[in-house]
């Protein structure tokens, strides 16, 4: 299911910008503080049974980007 045009609690979705294979990135708009970010949402394999063995992977890999895309002082916000 595409989040084009979808609005989730503070961000408005604008666009698919890619997809991988862990998921998709989305322009969305963040309402709250009127500026454009890039959203990535993870694809979860098998939600009800508890995590599989490649969502682990895949949740894994996720912290490790957002530890490396994390910034490093206060004075660069551009990433988050």
């Amino acid at each position: 299911m595409s989040l084009e045009r979808h609005r989730i609690g503070a961000y408005y979705f604008r666009k698919l910008l890619g997809r991988g294979g862990m998921g998709e990135v989305y322009l969305a708009d963040d309402l709250s503080l009127s500026r454009q970010v890039a959203i990535k949402v993870i694809w979860m394999e098998d939600q009800q049974q508890g995590a599989s063995g490649s969502t682990r992977k895949a949740w894994r890999s996720f912290r490790r980007e957002m530890k490396a895309l994390s910034p490093r002082s206060s004075h660069d916000p551009a990433l988050a």
